[in-house]
């Protein structure tokens, strides 16, 4: 009797050792122990158009570096479960610039963060000498079109290299519709180069196009 249902006692064990060793695995891979990810795919856009050759910088112990292509898709492969930080910097031909942070968390198979769309980063208008006055230089741009908006940031810089980081901040106005501000401080003779930044969301910077002014 014993040795009939013996092959069944052992089928048993089998099944239930299987299952442990099954649930053991899964409870690894969600606190991310020796598990990667295939890959991780989004899309980047701005006013629904394509962004192409937008550098994508995934932080982290698994730091790389890629692009999106002609579509503005991109892939990251081969990351590690838990939280990264993704960071995302686009340079267009016409000077305008979009920098922007995005956390993701990865748990278990591929991940789709799906499409990041950004509204057009704001114009910066171009000074002729003849608009210079004793009241300033004037300055003027597009009024921001997100609606996460969250400030305005001028900066004023001695060469071309214009960012928050680099140049002088001149102005800031929380206010959505002010898109003007005349710079009093000046030194005749000296070129100045500007550029506006619009904070979104307390993650993103738009940054305008960059105008040069020299003061006579």
């Amino acid at each position: 009797m014993k040795i009939k249902h013996l092959p069944y006692l052992v089928f048993i064990a089998i099944f239930i050792l299987s299952c442990g060793r099954e649930k053991f695995e899964d409870d690894s891979t969600i606190t991310g122990n020796n598990f990667t990810a295939e890959t991780i795919i989004g899309k980047l856009t701005v006013e629904g158009k394509p962004i192409a050759d937008a550098e994508i910088k995934f932080s982290g112990k698994d730091s790389v570096v890629t692009f999106s292509d002609n579509n503005g898709f991109f892939q990251i492969k081969n990351v590690t479960a838990g939280d990264h930080l993704i960071e995302i910097k686009k340079e267009f031909d016409d000077g305008k610039m979009i920098i922007t942070k995005e956390l993701v968390s990865v748990t278990k198979g591929s991940k789709d963060i799906g499409v990041i769309n950004f509204t057009e980063p704001p114009t910066l208008n171009n000074i002729e000498p003849a608009d210079i006055t004793e009241l300033g230089i004037p300055l003027n741009w597009t009024q921001s079109q997100n609606d996460f908006f969250n400030e305005y940031r001028l900066i004023r810089s001695n060469n071309n290299e214009v960012t928050l980081e680099s140049g002088s901040i001149i102005f800031v106005t929380g206010i959505k519709s002010i898109t003007t501000y005349s710079d009093k401080f000046y030194t005749s003779g000296t070129r100045y180069y500007y550029r506006v930044a619009s904070i979104e969301n307390f993650s993103t910077i738009s940054y305008s196009n960059i105008i040069s002014v020299v003061i006579e």
